[in-house]
């Protein structure tokens, strides 16, 4: 008999390996899944009968992920952390959106924003899963599903809480009948649904998923940590008071800033303070310091933040085109005038902050160590090996 939930709970949710991503949630064909969240975090829970299929236990990037299938599969070779540090990519580019205010706006440059407003108004997809804030608990994120260039508006430019992002994933394409749809997430959430895409199942939702955005993670954070900056740091002790979170409000990089029903803006912390004094050292998820994964290896296209000074302007993304579907969207999105971009020295990716650090150095050294003492620890298919990189690694 195939693998039910329960076989989900015992191998991954209960050994801690649960992303929290959604995909179990999203693809299961009875809807008995829901996502709940435990002590603030996002994790599946069987809310109806499950009829033991095996499919959650297949799609499941929690403890399994076969990065070395999966360059074959996309790219014709072979890669691993000691000799890609990157993965496996055609172009290193630097671009943003040619929208003003989409460039203004965003988290920083926009480039994500250009390309999925131009595939939507070009008919490359007819939907997007992204991350937005919640309406309930507009200081939490959800899921959200975003079926033109104004809805689109409505996504977080950014959020350092974990998104059951795939849980639309059924909803959209089953329920609603969108054959062509983008999914904006962080690497766990591609290797999940390249894990649909490989395996081919359920064949409808593997079929209609057409781009893949992945963003480049450091890590996303425990909101209990997001939750204690905004007691301490900003006085709000109730989270009801809140009516709109934004973790890089003002000018560039920005800061963490929280609205109130009284009309106040609350400035929390600077995103250098809560990323490198906060947050960063003290509230990651645990389950992201078992992750070697920080430029999104498996994506079409893979967009993050520029910390060098390239530019007059800082609102500028570095873009790692993996794919032949991410560069024809890229090369199309640039010769309809809805992205500019410019070449990158891929150099400057691990240069450009702390994420790379603690994914491909820390992370990779702190796996080490759980594999001795026999911890739970996902399997990357790849030996966990650091890259050294030539040349002084230099942060601004």
């Amino acid at each position: 008999m195939p693998p039910g939930f329960e076989q989900l709970k015992k191998n991954v949710i209960q050994k801690g390996l649960c992303t929290g991503c959604g995909t179990c949630v999203g693809l299961c064909p009875q809807k008995a899944l829901e996502v709940v969240y435990m002590d603030g975090e996002p994790e599946p829970k069987l809310s109806g009968k499950c009829i033991p299929c095996g499919l959650c236990s297949e799609v499941c990037a929690g403890a399994s992920i076969p990065l070395a299938d999966m360059d074959q599969w996309l790219f014709g070779r072979k890669g691993g952390f000691k000799n890609h540090p990157l993965g496996i990519y055609r172009k290193c580019l630097r671009g943003y959106s040619t929208n003003s205010k989409i460039r203004a706006s965003s988290s920083s440059g926009g480039a994500t924003s250009a390309i999925l407003n131009y595939a939507l108004e070009k008919g490359v997809i007819e939907a997007a899963i992204v991350a937005s804030a919640d309406p309930q608990r507009p200081w939490r994120c959800v899921p959200f599903l975003a079926t033109s260039t104004e809805e689109l508006k409505k996504a977080s430019r950014f959020t350092a809480e974990m998104v059951g992002v795939n849980s639309l994933l059924r909803e959209t394409v089953v329920e609603k009948g969108f054959k062509k749809i983008a999914i904006v997430g962080m690497p766990c959430h591609i290797h999940s649904l390249r894990k649909i895409q490989m395996a081919k199942r359920p064949g409808e939702i593997a079929r209609a998923i057409k781009l893949t955005l992945g963003l480049f993670c450091a890590s996303t954070y425990y909101f209990e940590g997001i939750k204690h900056l905004l007691s301490e740091f900003a006085g709000i002790d109730q989270l009801q008071e809140v009516v709109s979170l934004d973790y890089k409000g003002g000018a560039w990089p920005g800061s963490l800033t929280a609205a109130t029903k009284d009309g106040k803006i609350h400035h929390v912390a600077t995103k250098h303070e809560y990323t490198w004094h906060f947050l960063g050292p003290g509230s990651k998820r645990d389950r992201c310091l078992m992750c070697p994964d920080f430029s999104a290896r498996v994506a079409d296209i893979a967009t993050g933040d520029i910390f060098q000074k390239v530019s007059s302007d800082p609102n500028i993304n570095a873009i790692l085109v993996r794919t032949k579907t991410g560069e024809e969207v890229v090369k199309q999105a640039v010769k309809a005038g809805f992205l500019s971009v410019e070449n990158h020295p891929p150099e400057f990716v691990p240069k450009s902050g702390l994420g790379w650090e603690s994914k491909e150095h820390a992370n990779i050294h702190r796996m080490k160590f759980r594999k001795r003492f026999g911890w739970p620890l996902p399997d990357y298919q790849y030996p966990v090996e650091m890259c050294h990189l030539p040349g002084k690694l230099v942060f601004p």
